[in-house]
Parts: structure tokens; sequence; C-alpha cells
């Protein structure tokens, strides 16, 4: 605990210096929720049928697969479409795609589970974080999230469980959630800063004309 106490801390420097430095009038700062805010992967790194099958899938990898070797879940997905779409017969690529696929397939039926993302924990120094971003910028940052499934749905569990955690931990810290999987609509231009953990979300944002710290 202390060890990632001390990364994020060290994450924290540096994000406000990286802020600091595009500091101009009209910025404003957007922060993702899982994985930057809220602690995903804790809740969901003690299933034993999800590690079962990321156990299997760095099995292969490590055996036949090299040069997928330390790449994130996206990057995996989208090497591996590629690669299929080149070899489409080919049976080692089929057998990764479905090794893959069941380890996916477990994390999004445990994240869809009702409760679950209104009882996930703060990463460390979360709080700092939001508090920093309004010190240096004068205002207080956005929160910009994807959903679970139809987020126009308004019975959606996933957007309704994302506003109350928010709520519950952030409260007047925050100016604006944003729920959508078209994290690019809210970039008015280079002053909308995404703070996110994913490339493909960093990625839409600055298609749009926002920056981007991954």
């Amino acid at each position: 605990m202390k060890n990632k106490l001390n990364e994020e801390k060290l994450r924290m420097s540096k994000l406000a210096g990286i802020i600091s430095e595009n500091t101009e009038s009209g910025v404003q700062v957007w922060f993702d929720m899982d994985g930057v805010l809220a602690d995903f992967d804790k809740s969901i790194d003690n299933d034993e049928e999800l590690i079962s099958y990321r156990e299997d899938l760095d099995n292969l990898i490590d055996a036949e697969f090299p040069d997928y070797k330390g790449l994130d879940n996206d990057a995996l997905k989208a090497k591996l479409k590629n690669d299929l779409a080149e070899n489409p017969e080919d049976e080692d690529f089929k057998r990764l795609k479905k090794a893959h696929k069941k380890y996916n397939n477990r994390v999004f039926k445990l994240a869809g589970a009702p409760g679950f993302f209104k009882n996930l924990e703060l990463m460390p120094m979360a709080v700092e974080m939001l508090k920093k971003a309004n010190e240096i910028t004068g205002k207080k940052p956005n929160i910009c999230t994807a959903p679970m499934g139809n987020e126009n749905n308004p019975k959606n569990h996933s957007v309704l469980e994302k506003r109350d955690w928010v709520e519950k931990y952030f409260k007047n810290l925050v100016n604006h959630v944003e729920v959508t999987v078209d994290k690019g609509r809210v970039a008015r231009g280079p002053q909308d800063i995404l703070i996110d953990d994913r490339q493909k979300y960093i990625d839409k944002f600055t298609n749009a004309g926002g920056s981007g710290i991954l």
C-alpha cells in the first residue's frame, strides 16, 4: 500500500506539472473515473474465475505470442483484430481470441453487476488530484467517464452508480459529470485536458481537438 501511495504522489506531481505548463485562459481539466480516480482493478482482482482466465491468457502469450507481451487490454484487442483480419483461418490466432474473449467477458460480467461501480474504492491521492487541478486552473475539474451498456437508458445502473459515486466521494470538488463513451464530444479545443488511462479515449478526445494525458 505504501508503494502504491508513493506512486500516486509521483503521478500527481507529474500531472500537476503538465497541467501547469498547459494552463491558459479557459483551461478545463477532465478526469476519467475508472483507473484514474476509482480503483477498478482492485474490485475484480480477487475473482478466482477471472484470475484463472488471465493466467490462461498470459501463459498462451508467453508460450506462443511474444509480440503480444506487455500490451494492455485495448492494444491487445486491436492487434489481435488486425492479425486475424490478415490471417482469418489461422488456428493459433483463433485460440488467442478465444482466451482473450473469456477473460474480457468475465470482466464485463463482474463490472456489469448492480452495485459494482457504487462500491469502487478511491485511488490513492484521488481527492488531492482534484484539488490540485482546481488550485492550478482556478476552476473545479470535470469528470468524463464511460458507462457499461446504453448510456441513454435512464435506468442504466452504471450511469446512475457512477454519478452517485462521484457525489459520495467528491461532492463539491467537481463541476460537472459527463457519462459517455464519446469523450470527444466534450472537447472544445486544446484548452480542454483529459486525464485518462485508456489510449482509445485519449485518441477520441485529441482527435476532437482537445489535449490528453495518458
